[in-house]
């Protein structure tokens, strides 16, 4: 998977950057505002996190509010792997 890898003392290493985001009372908001105001509200949040994450690509997993970017880099800083 990362053709990146640096090998130290016979191990495989490189550095990932693992996030997860959650919207904060997004189930509140439904339940107040309804289903077309919450989609509004999701859709909103799906272009900031592509904008956020630029050329990195997309993140690895979304489930309704909530999203996990992964990022892999080399130790060596050569070469962007972006998310796997």
């Amino acid at each position: 998977m990362n053709t990146n890898a640096a090998t130290v003392d016979g191990f495989e290493s490189t550095v990932a950057t693992v996030a997860f985001v959650d919207l904060a009372g997004f189930s509140a908001l439904t339940d107040v505002y309804g289903d077309a105001s919450a989609i509004a509200v999701l859709q909103r949040f799906e272009e900031l996190v592509g904008e956020a994450l630029g050329a990195l690509g997309p993140p690895i997993k979304w489930i309704g509010d909530e999203v996990r970017p992964v990022h892999i880099r080399s130790m060596d800083g050569a070469g962007d792997e972006g998310p796997v």
